[in-house]
Order: C-alpha cells, then sequence, then structure tokens
C-alpha cells in the first residue's frame, strides 16, 4: 500500500506543479461560461432585425390592424426575460417592423410585384406581403423577401394576422370589445418541477443549461486526464522510466498508483471549478433551477467510477503502444464508447425516464453519464440506481484486473507492434 501512495504522489505533484494545470483551472471556468452564455448572447445581438416590410392589401381591411399590432410605437413588445431567452434560443430573435402600405389590384399586381422585387434587391425593403381579397375566408397570405429563414419576422407576421382575423370572427358574432380582448388575452405557462412529491421552482433554460454544462465537464475530464495518463505511460515506457520504477514496485501497484494519482489530480481540478462556478453556498438557484449537494454528491461519485473504468483502458492503450500515433489508434474506439453517451445525454434531458435510455444506463460504459443525468435532473428507482453502480464496479474490478494482466506484459515489450 505504501508503494502505491508514493507512485500517486508522483502522479499527482507532476500533473498538479505543471503551469498548464494551473492555467487551465484558472482559464476553464471562463470557458466554460464562454461556451454557453456568448453564443446567447451574440445570437440576441445578431438576431435583432430591422424589418420594413412594404404590404399589398388587396383585401382592404388588413394594413390597419397589422400596422398597429407589429410596429408598436416602433420598439419590440417586452417579454418575460426567461421566454425572451428560450425564444432567441429557438430563433425567434427581436424584430422592429416598419409597414408600408402599397395600394393595388389584382391586375397591377404583376408590374407591381416586380417593383417590389427591384426595392429589394436595393435593400429599400425587407419584403413584401400580399393580402388576398379573399383572406378571411382562405385564411392565406403570402410573404416575399430575400430571407424568409427569419422565424421572428415569419411568426410575428403570422400571429398579427391570425389575430385580426379572429377578431374580425368575433366582431361579426357580435361580441364586445371589452369581451374580445378577453378572449384574445395571451396565456402564460409558469412551470413547476415534481420531486418527492414536493414542488420546487423548475425552468426549461436553468435545467438544459446546467445539464450540458455538467454532462459536458464529466465528459471532457474523463476525456482529458484518461489521455493525460495514456500519454505519461508512452514517455515513461520510451524513457525507459519504467523498467526503474518495476524494479522496486509490481505492475499492479505501478497501474493503481499511476489511476489513483492522475484521477485525484482531475478530481481536484473539478472541485476547484464547481467552487469558482456555483459559490461555497448550497442550495443555489440558477435560472429557476436549484442546485443542491445531492447533484454535486452525483456529480463526483459518477466522476470517480467513470474515470476508473476509462483510465484502465487508457493505461492499457499507453502500455501496449510505443508511440503516441499507436496510441491513438487504440484512443479511438475508447473515445466511441464515451461518445454515445455523451451524444444519448442530451436526448436524456428531456425524457430520463424512457425504456431505452433506461436500458442503456444499465450498461456499465453509459451509466457514469446516462445514469447520472437521470439522478440529477429526474429520480430514478433507488434499485436502478443500485443496480447500475453494481454492475458499474464489477466491470471496473473486472477491466482493472484484465488492464494489470495486459499492462504488465504491454509495458516490457518495445519496438514490437501491439496485436
Amino acid at each position: 500500500m505504501g508503494k502505491i501512495k508514493t507512485i500517486l504522489k508522483k502522479e499527482f505533484k507532476d500533473i498538479v506543479k505543471k503551469k498548464a494545470f494551473i492555467i487551465g483551472t484558472i482559464l476553464s471556468p471562463i470557458f466554460f461560461i464562454g461556451m454557453i452564455f456568448l453564443p446567447s448572447l451574440i445570437m440576441m445581438k445578431v438576431s435583432k432585425t430591422d424589418a420594413k416590410i412594404a404590404v399589398v392589401d388587396l383585401s382592404g381591411q388588413i394594413f390597419t390592424p397589422l400596422k398597429a399590432s407589429l410596429e408598436k410605437g416602433k420598439e419590440p413588445a417586452k417579454k418575460d426575460p426567461q421566454k425572451a431567452v428560450e425564444g432567441d434560443m429557438e430563433g425567434d430573435g427581436q424584430v422592429t417592423f416598419a409597414l408600408e402600405e402599397i395600394r393595388s389590384t389584382s391586375s397591377d399586381l404583376p408590374a407591381l410585384e416586380e417593383r417590389l422585387k427591384q426595392r429589394i434587391e436595393a435593400k429599400e425593403l425587407y419584403g413584401y406581403l400580399i393580402v388576398p381579397s379573399d383572406f378571411f375566408s382562405s385564411r392565406k397570405a403570402q410573404l416575399k423577401a430575400k430571407n424568409v429563414a427569419n422565424l421572428g419576422v415569419v411568426r410575428s407576421i403570422e400571429g398579427s394576422l391570425r389575430d385580426i382575423a379572429e377578431r374580425k370572427l368575433l366582431k361579426e358574432e357580435n361580441f364586445p370589445e371589452d369581451r374580445i380582448a378577453e378572449l384574445t388575452k395571451e396565456v402564460s405557462l409558469s412551470t413547476m418541477k415534481v420531486e418527492k412529491g414536493k414542488e420546487k421552482k423548475g425552468g426549461f433554460i436553468g435545467e438544459y443549461l446546467l445539464s450540458v454544462l455538467l454532462v459536458s465537464l464529466l465528459f471532457g475530464v474523463i476525456m482529458g486526464y484518461g489521455q493525460i495518463l495514456m500519454r505519461g505511460v508512452v514517455e515513461e515506457k520510451n524513457a525507459r522510466i519504467i523498467e526503474v520504477l518495476l524494479s522496486s514496485v509490481d505492475s499492479f501497484r505501478l497501474l493503481l498508483g499511476k489511476v489513483f494519482g492522475v484521477g485525484l489530480a482531475g478530481l481536484l481540478q473539478v472541485g476547484i471549478w464547481c467552487f469558482m462556478l456555483f459559490g461555497s453556498y448550497f442550495p443555489m438557484e440558477f435560472q429557476g433551477f436549484t442546485l443542491s449537494p445531492s447533484i454535486f454528491l452525483s456529480f463526483a461519485l459518477f466522476f470517480v467510477l467513470g474515470y476508473f473504468l476509462y483510465s484502465t483502458l487508457f493505461a492499457i492503450a499507453g502500455a501496449v503502444s510505443n508511440t503516441d500515433q499507436e496510441a491513438q489508434q487504440f484512443l479511438q474506439p475508447i473515445m466511441f464508447l464515451i461518445l454515445i453517451p455523451f451524444i444519448i445525454a442530451f436526448s436524456t434531458i428531456q425524457n430520463p425516464d424512457n425504456t431505452a435510455v433506461v436500458l442503456l444506463s444499465f450498461f456499465p460504459f453509459f451509466t457514469p453519464i446516462l445514469m447520472f443525468v437521470r439522478t440529477a435532473f429526474s429520480t430514478p428507482p433507488l434499485w436502478q440506481i443500485a443496480l447500475s453502480l453494481g454492475l458499474l464496479v464489477l466491470t471496473t474490478l473486472g477491466i482493472t484486473y484484465l488492464s494489470a494482466k495486459i499492462f504488465r506484459i504491454g509495458i516490457l515489450s518495445y519496438g514490437k507492434k501491439p496485436n
């Protein structure tokens, strides 16, 4: 045990004392925050659109109410911040409309359209809207623009036209204006999460962004420190340092010491990141989602188990390889095993109790990521958590035993092509 501890200290100090570790520990939280929030902020700025629309109202009844509905004092309507962020994520953006009325008849329409198209090309107009004379019966209109992929423009116009048609229908049924306003009032939907029979705040943005952050962190740290372990073994093998170490410790203890040492450095870095990102007090709220100690305990548990499972595979890849190029060939199937649950995790966030997800979360190589997502953002039955952890621990022990045998042979095989 003492020799394992000595190797553990050596591996831990070699990583922690490096400038790359210190710089990475400081800059990584900034990088993670930037990855999550910067695209949204940029999207909010980029998605702001000034849309000057020419309206060809052949019905003669649409332009005035449409102008009043869309322009609203030349400013976008104020929205609830949570819904505004969700809208920007979906691509709605913020649109400022300016409507211009174009009077025409059906016979003059072809020539008029040619002139309007020229104005679009000259960037005088964003586009033009044709409202047919039978709009209230057909409920159809046509928007022609250089860019029809802006959902904010399309949805705003669609929504306003729908409201105008509904109001006219209600007026024809002799509903008074105050009654019409009441019937067409917008609906606001708030969300509450039910967990263990209790209600708590829960929002899409908070849960989704936190899920992406923690799953990405889990995936990145396991991959990153696994590769550090693999490259360290390759370097020591080529420098013949491994022979010196084997003169005083057997291969199994050497493997465990390396795995524990590198893993401890990874756990230290993750702990610093969690403290920097989320603060030192619990619970706290993040966009309507409560961060509780159980989430961090779950993250630490699955990180440790996932790291030990995969690190032994990385150690094998390093032991049987003579160069980094050879190690990269063994790295691909390991990456494949980690990448599959990482991709599935984003669907798991939306439906963590799906039968396929539940079954896949029992597969030991998928458990660290999928079961973490399920425990963090749902409430799986205790027997499912216990079964998945039991299978994961047994698989880790089996892989470690197998890895020790391969490691013993591989680290002393020089110049031979791995098979």
